[in-house]
Parts: C-alpha cells; sequence; structure tokens
C-alpha cells in the first residue's frame, strides 16, 4: 500500500518537473520572440532613423544605416576608415573622444564638428558617441545630425545682425526703442545721437523729457492714437539738445506687439531736419521779398509812369507862364510906367523861378527816361576841348557877378572824340553850377582838361565848403543832398549829379570825386578817347553861342541867385 503511495508521488513529481520544465521553455521562447521582435523594431529604428548611426571598430565602419550613406554621399561605407571623413580641422577632437570612451568613457556628450562627404562636400553636424559591443569587440556607436541648415540660418542670423548693426552706427537718423509710458530701454549710439546727451544720459529717462514743451501735447495725442490703432504714425516737433537749443525732428512711430496683439513698446526713427525747416523759412522769406521786390518794381514802375506824365503836363503851363513873362520884359516901358525898377525886379524873380521849375521838369523827365531805357545820346565826332571851353568862358560873367575867379586850362588845343555835345554841356554847366553853389566869394573854381592814354579827363576844382566823407559815396544818388534841413543856404532837388553820373556813364566814362571839409571839391569824369568810323561820323560846330544858348545857361543856373 505504502509502494503504491511512493509510486504515485513519485510519477506526480516527475509530471511536475516535466511541466516546469515546460514552463520554463514556453518562458524561453517568449522572451526569444520578445527580444527578436526588440531587435526588428531597433533595427527599423536604425534603417529609418533621419539621423546618421553608424558604429566603428579600430577605426573601421562596420555598420551604417542608409542616412549615414546618404549623408556621406556614399554606400561603400563598410571598410572605409572613419577618419576619411573627418574634417582636418576636427581630426585632433574626433582622435580625443574616441581614445576617451576606449579608456573607460560610456558616453561622450553631443559637440558640433565637421565632416566631409564622399565628393567633398563640408558637412557642419551635430554628432554624440558612445562605447559599444559590437560582436566580441568594443566598438563605438556613433549619431550625426546633419546641422548644415540650421548654421545657415544662424550664419545668415549673424550676417544681419552685424549687418543691422552696421546701419543703425552709421546712418544719420536716430533709433530708440521706448515702452508704452515712454522709458527709453535702447537707443542709437552716440554718433547718431542728435540731441547730444550721449547714450548713458538717455536710457531709463523718459521721452518726453526731450520733446519741446509747446509740442508734448501734440506728440502725446499722436502716441495715443498709435497705440489704439496700431498704425504707424509720422510727427514733427522740436526736441531740446543738450546745449539748449532747438532741434526740429522728422520722427516715425511704430509699434511692439505681443503674441497677443497688445502694444508693448514703441520703435521711433528719428531724422534731424532743423536744415530743412530753416531752408524752408529762408525760401518762405525769399518768396516773401520777391513780392515785395515785385511789388516795389510795379510801384517804381507807376512812379515812373507818373512822374513822366506830370513832367509832360507841368511843361506846357510853365513854358506858357515864361513865353508871357519874356513877351513882358519886351514890353516892358509900354507896360510899366511907374516903379520901374521894382517891377523889373519882380519880373526877373518869377522869370527865374520859371527857370528853376523847366529845370527841374527837364531832370525828371530826363531821369525817367533813363530808368525807363528810353534815354538815347547822340554821338558826333567833336573837339572836346573846344566844347568844354566854350560852355566855361560863357558863364564867365554869371561867375563872376558871384565875386568868385574862374578859370580855364588845357593840355592840349584839340582832341576829337565821339561824344553828344549838348550832353557834354549840360555836365559842364551843371558840374560849374554846384562849384558856384557851395563856393564863398573870393573862391575859385578852375575847368582843367588832361589828356590820358586811353581817355579824356575834364575836371572841375572848387575852394568851396568840401562834402565830408560819409557823404562822398551817396553824392551821386538820386534826391541825396549833402544839406537836408529846412534852413539849408542852397537851393536844388539832388537829380543833377545823379543825371551827370548817368550821362558820363552813357558815354561809356566814370566819375570820381575827391573833397575835403573847408577845402574845396574836384570832380572829374573820363571819356573814352574813341571817334565814329567815317561811314557813320557827323563833324559838329564846336563852337558854343552864349548869345544864342543864354536861355540854357538860365535854366542851369536857375538854382543861384545873382
Amino acid at each position: 500500500m505504502s509502494e503504491d503511495i511512493n509510486v504515485n508521488l513519485l510519477q506526480e513529481i516527475e509530471g511536475a518537473s516535466i511541466l516546469e520544465d515546460k514552463i520554463q521553455i514556453d518562458k524561453s521562447k517568449l522572451r526569444e520572440n520578445e527580444l527578436m521582435e526588440s531587435e526588428q523594431v531597433y533595427k527599423r529604428l536604425f534603417k529609418l532613423s533621419p539621423d546618421a548611426i553608424f558604429v566603428h571598430c579600430d577605426g573601421k565602419i562596420v555598420l551604417a544605416n542608409p542616412a549615414t550613406e546618404s549623408l556621406f554621399n556614399t554606400k561603400d561605407l563598410i571598410g572605409r576608415n572613419v577618419m576619411n571623413f573627418v574634417h582636418p580641422d576636427y581630426i585632433n577632437i574626433a582622435t580625443s573622444r574616441i581614445n576617451t570612451l576606449y579608456e573607460g568613457g560610456i558616453i561622450a556628450p553631443f559637440i558640433e564638428e565637421r565632416f566631409i562627404s564622399n565628393d567633398g562636400t563640408v558637412i557642419d553636424v551635430e554628432i554624440g558617441t558612445s562605447l559599444f559591443k559590437y560582436g566580441d569587440k568594443s566598438s563605438i556607436l556613433v549619431v550625426v545630425r546633419n546641422i548644415n541648415k540650421r548654421k545657415s540660418i544662424e550664419r545668415e542670423l549673424r550676417e544681419n545682425e552685424a549687418l543691422l548693426r552696421e546701419i543703425t552706427e552709421n546712418i544719420s537718423d536716430m533709433i530708440a526703442k521706448i515702452d508704452i509710458d515712454g522709458t527709453i530701454k535702447y537707443v542709437t549710439p552716440a554718433k547718431n545721437d542728435i540731441l547730444g546727451y550721449g547714450v548713458e544720459n538717455v536710457i531709463g529717462r523718459n521721452f518726453f523729457d526731450f520733446i519741446h514743451i509747446d509740442d508734448k501735447k501734440n506728440v502725446e495725442s499722436g502716441i495715443k492714437k498709435l497705440i489704439s490703432t496700431t498704425l504707424n504714425q509720422k510727427l514733427q516737433f522740436r526736441g531740446i539738445h543738450v546745449d539748449k537749443r532747438i532741434v526740429w525732428l522728422d520722427v516715425s512711430f511704430s509699434t511692439m506687439l505681443e503674441d497677443n496683439n497688445k502694444v508693448v513698446g514703441l520703435i521711433l526713427s528719428s531724422r534731424d531736419i532743423t536744415k530743412r525747416i530753416e531752408d524752408e523759412e529762408a525760401m518762405k522769406k525769399n518768396e516773401e521779398k520777391t513780392r515785395f521786390l515785385n511789388q516795389a518794381i510795379e510801384y517804381d514802375r507807376f512812379r515812373t509812369d507818373f512822374f513822366a506824365n506830370i513832367s509832360h503836363e507841368l511843361r506846357t503851363p510853365i513854358n506858357v507862364i515864361l513865353g508871357t513873362l519874356q513877351l513882358m520884359d519886351l514890353k516892358f516901358k509900354e507896360l510899366f510906367n511907374e516903379n520901374e525898377k521894382k517891377s523889373r525886379g519882380y519880373l526877373k524873380t518869377m522869370k527865374q523861378n520859371c527857370y528853376r521849375l523847366v529845370r527841374l521838369i527837364n531832370n525828371l523827365i530826363d531821369v525817367t527816361k533813363i530808368d525807363a531805357g528810353y534815354f538815347e545820346i547822340h554821338l558826333s565826332n567833336c573837339n572836346i576841348v573846344s566844347v568844354v571851353e566854350e560852355i566855361t568862358l560863357s558863364v564867365a560873367e554869371y561867375v563872376e557877378n558871384k565875386e568868385i575867379s574862374l578859370l580855364f586850362d588845357t593840355e592840349m588845343e584839340e582832341k576829337i572824340i565821339a561824344c553828344d555835345k549838348d550832353k557834354i554841356e549840360r555836365i559842364i554847366l551843371n558840374l560849374i553850377s554846384n562849384a558856384i553853389k557851395f563856393t564863398n566869394p573870393g573862391g575859385n573854381i578852375s575847368v582843367n582838361i588832361f589828356d590820358g592814354k586811353d581817355n579824356v579827363v575834364i575836371a572841375v576844382k572848387d575852394t568851396g565848403i568840401g562834402i565830408p566823407k560819409e557823404k562822398q559815396q551817396l553824392i551821386f544818388e538820386r534826391f541825396i543832398q549833402v544839406d537836408k534841413s529846412l534852413t539849408r543856404n542852397k537851393e536844388g532837388s539832388g537829380i543833377g549829379l545823379s543825371l551827370v553820373k548817368a550821362l558820363v556813364e552813357m558815354h561809356g566814362g566814370k566819375v570820381f570825386l575827391e573833397s575835403e571839409i573847408n577845402i574845396g571839391s574836384e570832380f572829374r569824369f573820363e571819356l573814352p578817347v574813341k571817334q565814329l568810323p567815317d561811314n557813320e561820323a557827323v563833324y559838329v560846330n564846336n563852337n558854343f553861342n552864349a548869345n544864342s544858348n543864354i536861355e540854357k545857361i538860365n535854366i542851369e543856373f536857375s538854382d543861384i541867385y545873382f
């Protein structure tokens, strides 16, 4: 009985042992399947990985995935020396990492290196290495990521940053960054500092501290509009320079936004437009001056026309009055039986004042013609010596009546030049008339002719009261008189010398003045020595007939009371 029990027990134990072995076999198969599946997964990952993965042993590549073949641009990798693909600049680094792994290291961290593909292309890579058991040998597992694109982007970013820095440091505009409260966070370098404060003195300060007080409200309004609409704004306003002067700024504002489109700051691009504003102001002033000038020209034209018209209108009644006075002078004895001397004095006074009016009207008409460009001189070949001598001698009696000595002298007897005889006579009469006015009794007046190389010089010199230095530059200006007081001793309109200057210049000559107070004055004018050609020449009578030209003398001397 007991033996049967033992047999059964043995059978059960044996069955259990077989079952256990079977279970162990099943487990082993399961692990083997799992390993196979895991291996298949790793093989797929190895094959499909976008990163290059390869193994090298004793420097030779023993395993490589397709990405490695693509990276090195060759399928012929197995057995190749790994160092053939390492850039020369990184040979030492790669060798050192390999030695470190073999000497006990397990994993070397990722670093950036450079490889060279089979066709010689340089590749920027990020590489990680670890010790790896391949077969029964210690090997190196290498994982390589191509970072050419990233490095290209980085290089482009660096170049753009350098370019932006170069631009911001050298453009004439000043660029600044401020927050929405106006605090300055960034500003371009000092050499572009339009306001002259320096970068270190503006960072952290408020933008409005540098704006002219009268413009702050307008700028604040523009910034509020910019923040609310995010539309770029462009404003012109005045800034305060460090030296307290005003600088006009042209500023473009743009917003800086967060991801939710919230405005977090502003970018300002400022340009100094002070010179432009000043030029515009100057242009406006010039336009204003031009407008006033045109008005003045128009007024002067109107005045010239008025003088021309009024002068002609005045000449007719004056000539009628003068003619009547001359007739009365001829019929004096028939008209005046009593108070003969007194009446003749009245006639003389009236006639002289008529001459004065005629002289003034003639001068006004001539000046008006000169201004309008209608005045003409009629040249003929004349003996200038005879013309000057005769006109001088013809007024000798008038000069002597003022108890003044008149002298004439010449260096030559004859000099034929092209001139307008009537205008020369008028010049000489005017200069002698002026000399008489300002020379006291007992003084001297001399008229001299000098022979220059290319010109004839005619001088009228007196020993009169002289002309102050400060007046000598103005004496030939129209309506200028040395004595402007209402009680001045001598009469005159201030037109005569300006007319003398114009007549001389129309002959191609020049007028000069030398004068000293209480010593006297000398008026000299030069006439060019030139003659009309024979086919144009007109020779006129050089003699001045005093009897036939008494009225001309009376007119020119009408400001002098004898």
